[in-house]
This record gives C-alpha cells, sequence and structure tokens, in this order.
C-alpha cells in the first residue's frame, strides 16, 4: 500500500477526485458489508459515511485502487466492530416459546429456515460474521479476507 501526502492544493484536489471516482464501485459493497455485520442498513451507512469522511478529509490517499479498497474494507470493519462492542444484545436461547407443529406448506418452511438461519448469523462472533460475509456474501478470496480482517487464512477458513 502505497501511501502519498499532496503538498499542493492542486495535487490535493486530484488526489481528492481520484480517492471519490474510486469509491463508485466500492461504496455499495462496503454498505453491503456493513449492514450484513451490523443488521442494520441505517446503522451502516453511519459507518460507512464516517469511514468514507475519515479517509477523504485527514486520512491518507491511497494510490493503488486494490489497496484503497483493502484499506477502506478495514476501516469500515473496525467501525463496525466497535459498533457491535458498544450495543447491549440481548440473547434468546433458540428453544425459547411453545413448540409448534412444524409448517406443511413450503412457503412457510422456507420462510422460517431464512429466519433461523438470519437469527444464527447475527448470533455469531462478529469476527466470524465477518469472514462470512466477506468470503460468502461478497465473494472475497481467503487471502482477501484474511487481508480485510487482519487474521490468517486458516482462521477464516
Amino acid at each position: 500500500m502505497t501511501i502519498s501526502e499532496p503538498t499542493t492544493d492542486s495535487s490535493l484536489a486530484e488526489s481528492r477526485q481520484r480517492f471519490l471516482e474510486g469509491l463508485e464501485d466500492v461504496r455499495p459493497r462496503l454498505h453491503r458489508y456493513a449492514a450484513r455485520l451490523l443488521s442494520s442498513p441505517l446503522d451502516a451507512e453511519d459507518v460507512v459515511q464516517d469511514a468514507l469522511a475519515e479517509a477523504f478529509f485527514k486520512g491518507p490517499i491511497l494510490e493503488h485502487r486494490e489497496g484503497l479498497e483493502n484499506w477502506l474494507f478495514r476501516v469500515v470493519h473496525n467501525r463496525a466492530m466497535d459498533v457491535l462492542r458498544r450495543r447491549i444484545v440481548r440473547r434468546r436461547p433458540l428453544d425459547a416459546g411453545p413448540t409448534a407443529e412444524p409448517p406443511r406448506d413450503p412457503v412457510a418452511t422456507t420462510q422460517a429456515a431464512e429466519r433461523a438461519f438470519g437469527h444464527l448469523v447475527r448470533n455469531l462472533p462478529p469476527k466470524e460474521r465477518a469472514s462470512l460475509i466477506c468470503k460468502d456474501v461478497l465473494d472475497y478470496s481467503l487471502r482477501e479476507t484474511a487481508e480485510i480482517l487482519r487474521s490468517t487464512e486458516g482462521a477464516i477458513k
């Protein structure tokens, strides 16, 4: 990752313009990652906006798009982890509530399975949830996921 620090106003403006141009396809993926990690599109929007504002105004201007994308994912990941740490998580046991006859309707069965899977994903520890989202939802390779999360490929597997 190469970091450059602009010295003139025009080079600062050019660097910021390149930064903004590089966000066109990265921003939606950042938001999707944060929304899945936080289980809230609104919280994700706040996290992404804060991270991009920091990167734009006071963060280093990265010259390589690949380095920029990884760096932004790391910033968004760290901010999302901060949000998750501040939340008070109230967990309910999976078997809470009365036992009911399983639905026989295939649509209802599918919806119940989707709700159960969503519940399981939301209750994963933050690091494991981040790994799952990067690898299986955003389709990053093991190496890229490990770089973003500052982990090892073995831990991601």
